[in-house]
């Protein structure tokens, strides 16, 4: 069963926030979501919301983790540092329009800020939930080699059956020596 956290007002609260300060910063050089440029605080508040969920997620499973502290106004290098690892958390829209299957990561981002493990996360706007659905390693998900291209930027692409079950993650990322 894959974990699924409630968001809080406090969780959605410091997501907006961390958006709407960065609309005209990060955000804004990954105007390739649908709407462009101008849904760029929109797409930021739901990675934040992913964040946050699984921030809550590593709290609950007793994970020590080191937060992304970096300013609203710069690139992050990661979302959380777990045991050495650079993790990020992919969050995509799940109840809107077609199902989405699959977890992105730019190819250019891949090599200029490498994370070491992709988190998966869907959210559910009409119950204010985050599902995780699993974790990747990069060296995983560069060897899989499917790069797709949706008209603007090439991708690593992550089929959601390609992704190991988040009920691993304790064993695989926390308790290993890295």
């Amino acid at each position: 069963m894959n974990p699924k956290i409630k968001l809080t007002n406090d969780m959605k609260f410091k997501a907006y926030d961390y958006a709407v300060k960065s609309h005209d910063f990060t955000s804004r050089g990954h105007d390739f979501h649908g709407g462009g440029a101008d849904n760029a605080s929109q797409k930021m508040n739901e990675g934040k919301l992913g964040e946050r969920a699984f921030e809550y997620w590593l709290k609950q499973e007793g994970i020590s983790f080191i937060s992304d502290s970096s300013n609203f106004d710069e690139a992050d290098s990661y979302d959380f540092i777990i045991n050495g690892y650079k993790v990020d958390i992919k969050t995509r829209l799940a109840d809107v329009g077609a199902k989405k299957t699959r977890t992105l990561e730019m190819v250019e981002q891949f090599y200029t800020r490498p994370k070491d493990i992709y988190v998966g996360a869907s959210y559910f706007t009409k119950t204010d939930t985050i599902e995780l659905y699993g974790f990747i390693s990069a060296k995983k998900l560069e060897e899989l080699n499917p790069i797709e291209n949706q008209g603007y930027k090439d991708n690593y692409v992550a089929y959601d059956n390609q992704l190991t079950p988040m009920n691993f993650f304790k064993e695989l990322v926390v308790n290993q020596k890295r």
